[in-house]
This record gives C-alpha cells, sequence and structure tokens, in this order.
C-alpha cells in the first residue's frame, strides 16, 4: 500500500487551514449576494465586510486604505498596473509573470542574490517628471523565497513623486506585513498562499488612487472591481488571515527544516547553488540546482517517488518555463535549468525532509554516473 504524497510546493497553492472548510461550507448553502437588500443580503453584506476587516487587520492597513476584494493574485497585479496606464511602469527582472507580462520586461536589475539594485532604480526614476511613474516590485520572490527591501524602494519611489506597488502574495503568512511601516500604495495578497481558499484576493490601495476597472457592470468593491463577490470563499479569506497571523512565530521554525535540506545536498553536491543565499529569504523556499540534471527530469522522478515539487512558478499551464528569475541573478540558462524549488509548510516533519534528501542523493548520483559513462564511451 503506497502512503500518501508528500507535498513540498506550498509556494504554488497551500491545503487549507483547520476549520476553514467546516466554516465555509456553513455558508454554502445561502443565496448569498451582498448587493441584495433583503435578509440574506443583509447577511451577505455583513459577512464581507467582517472579512474586509480582517483583511486590513492582517496587512496593518489602516483608515487610509480601501481593500478591494478580487479572485486572485494574478487579477490583483492586472488592476494595479493597468488600472493607472497612464502612468510608466517600472518592474525589475524577476517579478512574477502577472507583473511581467503587463510590463513587457523588466527595467530594473538585481545581484547575484536576486535584490533589486537600488542606484538603478534610482536612475530610472531621474528620468521621468514627477508623478510619472508606477512602481512594481515583488515583496517575496515566489521560486527563490528573496526578500526585497520594499521600505527602501518605497522611499526612493516617493522621492521621485511616483506610485509604489508590491505583490505580496508570497509574503503574508510567511512574514510579518505591515503596510504602514512599508509605505507602499498598493500592495497584492492572495488567500490560498497561506491556507485559505483558492478564489479570493485582495488589493489593499491608498484611498485617493483611482483605478480604472478591468471590468464594467456593477458598482460593488467601490466601483472597481464589479461582479457578485465569492462570499463563500470571501468568508474563508478573512479567517485563514486571522489564524495565519497568530501562526507567524510557528511558521518560522520552518527555517531550519529548509536549512537541513540545503545542508545536507550541499554535502552531497558540492558545487550545487544555492540562489538568493545570500539574502534575507522566508522560512519556507529553497531554489537549488542538482548539477547535470534537468529540472523536468528530478520534478518527474520526485513525484513517482511521493514526494511534489516543483521547477517553479505554478503560473505555466505545467510546463516548465525559461527560468528567467535565476537567469536574471546571472547564471545562465544551463545552470538555471537544473534547478527545483522545495517550499515546505508547518506540517512537514524532518522525517519527510530526511527521506527526500536520500531521494535526492540518488537521483544525483545515478545521473551523473550515467553521464559519466557517456563521456567516456565518447572520449
Amino acid at each position: 500500500m503506497h502512503r500518501k504524497p508528500v507535498y513540498f510546493d506550498h509556494n504554488a497553492t497551500t491545503p487549507l487551514l483547520e476549520g476553514l472548510k467546516d466554516a465555509m461550507l456553513s455558508i454554502a448553502d445561502k443565496p448569498l449576494n451582498s448587493s441584495s437588500v433583503h435578509v440574506f443580503g443583509r447577511e451577505a453584506k455583513h459577512i464581507l465586510e467582517s472579512a474586509r476587516l480582517k483583511v486590513a487587520h492582517f496587512a496593518n492597513a489602516d483608515d487610509s486604505f480601501n481593500v478591494i476584494f478580487v479572485a486572485s493574485g494574478t487579477e490583483g497585479n492586472n488592476l494595479a498596473l493597468k488600472g493607472l496606464k497612464d502612468l510608466k511602469l517600472i518592474t525589475s527582472t524577476t517579478e512574477h509573470l502577472s507583473v511581467l507580462s503587463v510590463a513587457k520586461f523588466g527595467d530594473v536589475p538585481v545581484n547575484s542574490d536576486g535584490i533589486v539594485d537600488l542606484k538603478a532604480l534610482e536612475m530610472i526614476l531621474s528620468e521621468y517628471q514627477p508623478n510619472q511613474c508606477l512602481v512594481s516590485i515583488q515583496y517575496v520572490n515566489n521560486e527563490t523565497g528573496v526578500i526585497q527591501p520594499i521600505k527602501e524602494l518605497s522611499e526612493i519611489v516617493h522621492k521621485y513623486h511616483g506610485i509604489m506597488h508590491t505583490d505580496a502574495t508570497q509574503a503574508f503568512g510567511k512574514i510579518d506585513v505591515d503596510v504602514v511601516d512599508l509605505d507602499v500604495d498598493m500592495i497584492t495578497m492572495s488567500a490560498h498562499k497561506f491556507g485559505g481558499p483558492i478564489g479570493a484576493a485582495a488589493l489593499i490601495l491608498k484611498k485617493g488612487i483611482e483605478l480604472t476597472p478591468l471590468m464594467h457592470g456593477g458598482g460593488q468593491e467601490y466601483r472597481i472591481r464589479p461582479g457578485t463577490p465569492n462570499v463563500m470563499s470571501i468568508h474563508g479569506f478573512g479567517l485563514a488571515c486571522d489564524i495565519a497571523k497568530q501562526s507567524l512565530p510557528k511558521f518560522a521554525e520552518i527555517a531550519k527544516l529548509r536549512d537541513f535540506i540545503e545542508d545536507a545536498l550541499l554535502q552531497i553536491s558540492p558545487d550545487s547553488i544555492v540562489f538568493g543565499d545570500g539574502a534575507r529569504r522566508v522560512a519556507n523556499t529553497t531554489s537549488i540546482t542538482m548539477p547535470n540534471v534537468q529540472n523536468e527530469t528530478q520534478v518527474i522522478y520526485f513525484d513517482l517517488n511521493g514526494f511534489a515539487v516543483s521547477a517553479g512558478s505554478a503560473c505555466s499551464s505545467g510546463k516548465v518555463s525559461l527560468p528567467y528569475v535565476q537567469m536574471s541573478m546571472g547564471y545562465d540558462e544551463e545552470v538555471s535549468r537544473t534547478a527545483v524549488r522545495i517550499s515546505l509548510g508547518v506540517n512537514n516533519t524532518k522525517a519527510q525532509v530526511e527521506e527526500f534528501i536520500n531521494l535526492w542523493k540518488e537521483l544525483f548520483l545515478s545521473s551523473n554516473k550515467n553521464q559519466q559513462l557517456k563521456v567516456a564511451q565518447n572520449g
């Protein structure tokens, strides 16, 4: 009898937090449309506004911000960036595809640890007239876990009277996020990245920023995001915020398991590269190479042996796409294509990690032995 597969891909999505399923199902059969004026509409409105307060509290967003509910982090990013289409959009080269696809290309380079070049950003901003720029820099990179100095970036952007947006979908639930302290103008978050349901996300923005809606119809969500809200998922979103905020200290403990993995793999293969290991990273994430073994081969091998890892972002229709994040950090494509992403959760154990390390060693040694035989035969 096969054991249950082990999930090491929490940056793609996370299991529902305990209690959320029952809480959501308790309202699933109710006709909840928050635009209705009758008793069911009022109940929906109450649930919606209660969740909005919980989301704002999780982000430490005060009364100077509005919380706009959307369906995904991708929609939130698109709403922020396309909603201010008259401004020059400036991004880094390692952004999530939901940002880079809007920007068409990244403007600001990163160093070998994946940290944005602050001087390069300031130079770009200085070339434009005041109030002409919208800067979007990801708080935590989805592939490497590298944490950007968002507060410093905001200071530079505001020095040139620009607007600062950060995609923080990989930050919430992993580190304490304080939009007031970060001094950002807009921030994106998504429930399913920290134990909430898929289908609920938010763009939090400062009051006074006027966004052009992506869709047109009703006047929901401050007339910025029309359509009937997904009340059941938003209810779960709000509850997940409360639980995740209380669980942040527990999440930090995951770093011990992450470091254990990296140390062990580097002992097996000293030539392996841990991307961003010289920078601050979130506790659960590592992007590491297995020399001479393609990431697609690794993902398939681990899957067949009961471990779910990824070759990078989960937003590529199941395809292994160009490893542009690692390449932006100065590594060539051949090396970058040998990296897999391991992203842990609070329920992962040392026993699971030790089993994974043994599997990694087996694949590495067997693959490199075969490689050496081929070289010898061709020699």
